[in-house]
């Protein structure tokens, strides 16, 4: 004859499948997600912006800067936001070495836009100095690039004789386009990346 379970092993099994049933969902970091479509979507464009580009590699090129008075601050050192203008005229300077100006990406409704900066502030720029910017693309994906710096003041040495490390810093740029007066993200195109094949 065959035993039947027991009432209260029946019911602990019917809770662990209501409990099952009403788990909320879930983003990264454990949080709640209410809107599972929006977050599709940015992990689509993530997921676009991570696929790297592992064939093509950059040198490191060196551009001169010299601090004017417009670059200090009260304090007659550069102001720490101006080190982010040099970064963009350097990233300016790189692209236009494989035949790429930003007056042509625009009209050709491709633009780069900043999405992530760090800077690390290692030791002060002072007036008249001299400085060497070394700017490359050290990663390529999908949609972004990202550009490394090192700042360095040659006139001035370290302790092991080496030139003074201004700053350093890396900037992440995501390509967008203008779909119908709104700024959306998009893929690198075909002509930018054959433009940066071809060093």
């Amino acid at each position: 004859m065959e035993s039947k379970p027991s009432l209260a092993i029946y019911l602990a099994h019917e809770e662990k499948k209501i409990k099952s049933c009403s788990k909320p969902m879930t983003g990264r970091n454990g949080r709640r997600n209410n809107n599972p479509s929006k977050s599709n979507e940015r992990n689509r464009i993530e997921g676009s912006m991570k696929k790297s580009r592992p064939n093509l590699t950059f040198p490191i090129r060196v551009y001169p800067y010299r601090v004017y008075y417009a670059d200090t601050d009260a304090g007659g050192v550069v102001y720490y936001a101006q080190y982010l203008r040099i970064f963009e005229r350097m990233r300016a300077l790189y692209v236009e070495e494989y035949g790429l100006t930003l007056r042509e990406m625009a009209e050709r409704n491709c633009v780069f836009v900043c999405r992530r900066v760090e800077v690390d502030y290692l030791s002060p720029a002072l007036l008249d100095d001299k400085l060497e910017v070394k700017t490359q693309i050290s990663e390529l994906g999908g949609a972004s690039m990202t550009f490394q710096y090192e700042i360095v003041c040659p006139d001035r040495t370290d302790k092991e004789g080496q030139p003074t490390r201004i700053t350093e810093g890396i900037t992440k740029m995501v390509c967008c386009r203008r779909d119908e007066g709104v700024v959306k993200t998009c893929r690198i195109p075909d002509w930018v990346l054959e433009r940066l094949g071809n060093s």
